[in-house]
This record gives structure tokens, sequence and C-alpha cells, in this order.
């Protein structure tokens, strides 16, 4: 008995240091990738060192689930350039060609306007309402390389959705939630799915210039 006491207690113990040196390892990662991200932040001087292009806007030059490499520096902004920017009330920063520059003489201060080089027009649809132009604020970085494809395993990982069927007022409403999606609709009755059955979004199609309009095709988890 006193063999097996002393073997369950060594099993014990090492199973405590099998677990403390795994959460010792998670720890030195995750340091280690804020440490190279502010390493990058500080040599690039952009906030965001690096993104993901998650639309076709941008085709061909760059596809969906290519990564970008961004800088930001105190050269003007010119046209032709690619650069990454925010919306004021949109999470999800856009990857876009610079199209026009307009510098004010008296202050200095550059207006730019972007387009998808996949896109008929400039990119006024998606501004803010009652904005024409990105200001300096809105510019998050200027691209200068990529990596073609790695960006998939981001955009599969954020972008999967999941939803469920529940009940609303006797009603059959299905709840689309897609993370890093400006997307987050309440769509009309499902009668194909009882009550509790999880369903997933299998294709969804959308327009960049009507980002709202969708078709939604699902099956059942």
């Amino acid at each position: 008995m006193e063999w097996i006491r002393e073997n369950l207690d060594s099993t014990r113990s090492l199973q405590i240091r099998q677990v403390f040196t795994q959460a010792v390892s998670l720890v030195m990662i995750v340091t280690s990738a804020l440490i190279i991200r502010k390493g990058l932040m500080c040599v690039t001087g952009s906030e965001s060192p690096a993104v993901v292009v998650l639309s076709g806007s941008m085709e061909p030059g760059f596809k969906r689930g290519d990564i970008l490499f961004l800088h930001m520096s105190k050269d003007p902004i010119r046209a032709g350039e690619i650069v990454v920017f925010n919306i004021d009330g949109r999470e999800i920063p856009i990857v876009h060609r610079v199209i026009k520059v307009h510098e004010r003489q008296d202050t200095g201060e550059v207006d730019v306007l972007t387009k998808g080089d996949n896109n008929f027009g400039d990119d006024r649809l998606l501004y803010a309402h009652g904005q024409l132009w990105l200001k300096q604020h809105h510019i998050m970085g200027r691209a200068f390389g990529f990596l073609p494809y790695v960006g998939w395993v981001t955009i599969i990982a954020t972008e999967k959705p999941i939803v469920k069927v529940w009940n609303s007022s006797q009603k059959f409403i299905i709840t689309l939630q897609i993370k890093s999606s400006i997307l987050a609709q309440q769509l009309p009755t499902l009668t194909n799915y009882p009550l509790g059955t999880m369903v997933a979004v299998v294709n969804v199609v959308v327009t960049d210039r009507h980002p709202f309009d969708a078709t939604f095709l699902f099956r059942r988890v």
C-alpha cells in the first residue's frame, strides 16, 4: 500500500509540474508576442504593423487573406499609395488606394480620397455620413509589403459564424453574429429549423458598395 501511495503522490507531483510548465510556456509565448508587436509598432510607427485583407476590393493586386505590412512616416501621402484607414463608427479597418490628395495651403493639412482597385467608384459611400475626405488621423498605416494567403488563418478563426434559432413573440428569429464583420442582422422566419437548432452560415455574398446587403446560405451544424 505504501508503494502505491508513493506512486500516486509522484504522479500527482509530475502532473502539477507539467501543468505549471505549460502555463509558464503559454505566458512566455503571449509575452513574447506582445513584446514583438510593441517593437514593430515602435519601428514602423504604425499602431497596426500588419493587417489582413478581408475583402476582394483590392484584387487583383491583393486578395482576401493576404497580410499587408504597414509603416507610418511623416512623408506626405501621395496618390497611388495603398493605405489602411479607419472609419468613424466602424471597427474593421479598410485597405484601399489613395486616388486624390487635397493639401490645404493655409494649414498644411492633407485630406485624401480612397478607392478599392476592384470597385467602380470611390469610397465616399463607405465614409461616415457627410464625410467626403479622410483626415490624417483616419490613416493607420501605409503598405510597403505583403504575404499572400497567410491571413486566412485569422479569417477562419474570427469569421466562422455560428447562429442559433430562438423564439421571439411566437416567431422564429435567427440572429447572425460575425465577430470581425460589420454585419449583425436579424433574419426573418426560418421554418426549416426547429427551436434550439444550431446552424452555420456556409456562404455569405456581400457587396462592397452596400455592405449591409447580403445573401445567406445555411446548413445544420
